[in-house]
């Protein structure tokens, strides 16, 4: 059970308390502003939170989300290393390019493994 905004109780289908998850992991907001969002209470999305975080972390992290075997007979793991790529000022959405400095950006976020082979890459 879950309590709403307006303090009703009721179930969150599980599409709902993944979607909740995934707006908390991709935004940054904090709990009170994601329940605004999604009609719920703080508290609720901390619940949500915990648990879908639990479940991937438990039922996922072991079979799905792991290093290629050769890394880690070698100890060696790769890298990670995220940093702001400066742009011009874009036509539209100007402010989404703001970045804490006060400049125009984009956030670039680059894993790569042993062997030089980029794992993941992200420009946002």
């Amino acid at each position: 059970m879950f309590k709403t905004a307006g303090n009703q109780e009721y179930i969150l289908t599980p599409k709902q308390q993944i979607l909740t998850f995934l707006r908390f992991l991709g935004s940054g907001c904090q709990y009170h502003g994601i329940g605004d969002v999604h009609g719920v209470t703080k508290s609720t999305v901390c619940r949500i939170i915990d648990r879908v975080g639990e479940a991937i972390h438990g039922n996922l992290f072991s079979t799905i989300i792991k290093w290629p075997e050769d890394t880690l007979a070698s100890n060696q793991t790769g890298a990670s290393n995220g940093t702001l790529v400066p742009l011009d000022a874009p036509v539209k959405n100007e402010a989404a390019y703001v970045d804490r400095h006060g400049n125009h950006s984009i956030i670039a976020l680059m894993i790569c493994g042993p062997d030089m082979k980029f794992y993941y890459v992200s420009a946002c």
